[in-house]
């Protein structure tokens, strides 16, 4: 068996495993009425954090918005730092529908964050909350935990042995 034959099966046993789906790593949105920057002077929401313990592939980031029907919320830049305020990925808001024209906003990611504590910031500032959000601007963050399972810890060391042993087998027959 040479190298290509086992990595064309690697690929095929990689391909044939089911893809994880999404979940709601962080979500602040409440059925409450919701307060906006212009409703209450100078101070907006605060931008909301959230917390991984593992390692996590982020996927989107929904936002809502304080607009009237007078106007509009353009999109705008969903940014994600860490705990020490360095910017670890951004991404172009789209509209994601609600009462007015972008009053709810979504932004596609594809970010691996290890464990840690993140904040989501929006260019504009214009964040909708209220106190049950404590403040915070409200935001759902999704994604899936890129910690292989069990099983595939198996398959992987399974694969490393049948490697070595290939490669074993090939140095003995050069001896």
């Amino acid at each position: 068996m040479n190298i290509k034959t086992i990595c064309m099966g690697f690929a095929l046993l990689l391909a044939s495993l089911p893809a994880a789906n999404a979940d709601v790593i962080f979500n602040n949105w409440n059925p409450d009425a919701f307060f906006g920057c212009s409703e209450t002077g100078p101070t907006c929401a605060a931008s909301p954090s959230f917390t991984l313990s593992q390692t996590t592939l982020i996927t989107n980031v929904d936002t809502a918005y304080s607009a009237s029907s007078e106007g509009s919320v353009p999109p705008s830049t969903v940014s994600i730092f860490d705990a020490s305020s360095t910017l670890v990925g951004s991404a172009l808001s789209t509209d994601n529908g609600g009462f007015f024209t972008g009053n709810f906003q979504t932004a596609a990611f594809s970010l691996v964050l290890t464990s840690g504590t993140y904040t989501v910031s929006v260019s504009d500032n214009h964040w909708a909350f209220n106190p049950e959000s404590a403040f915070q601007g409200f935001a759902a963050v999704d994604g899936t935990v890129v910690t292989p399972e069990p099983a595939t810890w198996g398959m992987m060391m399974g694969i490393g042995l049948f490697g070595l042993e290939a490669a074993r087998r090939r140095r003995n027959r050069k001896a």
